[in-house]
């Protein structure tokens, strides 16, 4: 072989050896400039039933003992105000019906994938008819009724099963329940993770009800009244047991910011749960979700304030889960979050 045609073969095997090496060698970025990005994540059906199946097959893919069950609608969201404690304790999801003469077809999907032995019922009745009641006995699981003469006598009942189930009770929360449980869900996933019953109140004074219940219980060390004056009078305040704690703002996004401020030491951060202020049904549904894993929930907004965000970067916050689809928690909503959790995700770690 003369000298001309090996340097052609040697030339020729060069251009094969780079063009190998561009295609085979990963490309390797510098320690300074490697970008760890956050999640997120959305759990959302075509309506807050379905949203509410995808949340318990979120949290519970196999069988379990128990289901709560309340009602999806919003004229009667109030009842469910207290049943997210109760599904933390029975480490059960809560599912969503409508006021139809059958189940909601997601949710007795859902009954059957979860085969539960007992349903747990947050409203009477005249709001989940009795042959969707019949339904679920035909499908062998024993309904337990919790709804009481009003949202007032429900939220105790709730309490005093959360008792017999075996539940401590030194603490009590108070919220609005003569009108939209928003306040309620600022605390709803903290008092589920603890285990504090929530109860529903007037404006100007205790329910009988919940007056008695409580007249009943010896241990009670603090309370803690969510919202403000307008919504829970200082009356009420005055008539609770043990030391009393008032969560407030002038918005109710501002309520959630001190609800959140207040038990900062009682959750985790590294995930959080984004569920719109305006509706809330979904939080509803989200709640034993989130205290699986000891995480608070945030209500949405259009514009985050800049205490909200404050508050959000001195925690550790990893993961953002939105609840419900993009007409619920849209996606320039989450935003803002999701930076935060990726400019935290890159700051330098101190030795």
């Amino acid at each position: 072989m003369n000298k001309l045609i090996r340097q052609k073969l040697l030339n020729s095997c060069m251009v094969v050896a780079i063009t190998l090496s561009l295609t085979l060698t990963p490309i390797v970025a510098k320690a300074d400039t490697t970008s760890i990005t956050s999640t997120s994540t959305r759990i959302g059906g075509i309506d807050q039933y379905e949203t509410a199946a995808k949340m318990a097959q979120k949290g519970w893919s196999e069988v379990t003992d128990n289901v709560v069950l309340s009602s999806g609608m919003s004229n009667t969201l109030v009842d469910a105000l207290a049943a997210g404690p109760l599904a933390a304790k029975l480490k059960a999801p809560i599912l969503l019906t409508d006021g139809g003469p059958s189940l909601n077809s997601f949710t007795k999907t859902e009954l059957q994938r979860l085969k539960p032995k007992k349903i747990y019922i947050t409203s009477g009745t005249a709001v989940i008819k009795p042959s969707a009641i019949e339904e679920i006995k035909a499908l062998g699981i024993t309904p337990v009724s919790l709804g009481g003469f009003d949202q007032y006598e429900t939220s105790v009942n709730i309490a005093e099963q959360m008792i017999a189930l075996g539940a401590n009770v030194t603490k009590v929360v108070v919220a609005a329940g003569w009108m939209a449980p928003v306040d309620a869900l600022s605390v709803s996933s903290i008092a589920a993770t603890l285990e504090i019953p929530i109860l529903a109140t007037s404006r100007d004074g205790l329910p009988p009800s919940v007056k008695n219940f409580l007249g009943t219980q010896n241990g009670i060390t603090d309370s803690y009244v969510i919202g403000g004056t307008a919504v829970v009078g200082d009356a009420i305040k005055g008539a609770l047991p043990g030391v009393v704690h008032r969560y407030f703002g002038v918005t109710k996004f501002d309520t959630n910011l001190e609800v959140l401020k207040g038990f900062v030491t009682d959750v985790k951060y590294e995930t959080i749960y984004v569920a719109n202020g305006e509706t809330f049904v979904d939080a509803l549904s989200g709640v034993p979700l989130a205290a699986l894993t000891r995480s608070p929930i945030v209500l949405s907004q259009p514009e985050w304030s800049g205490k909200m965000k404050e508050f959000l970067k001195l925690n550790n916050l990893l993961h953002i889960v939105a609840l419900g689809g993009v007409a619920v928690v849209q996606d320039n909503v989450l935003t803002p979050l999701i930076d935060i959790s990726n400019q935290q995700a890159n700051e330098p770690v101190t030795p």
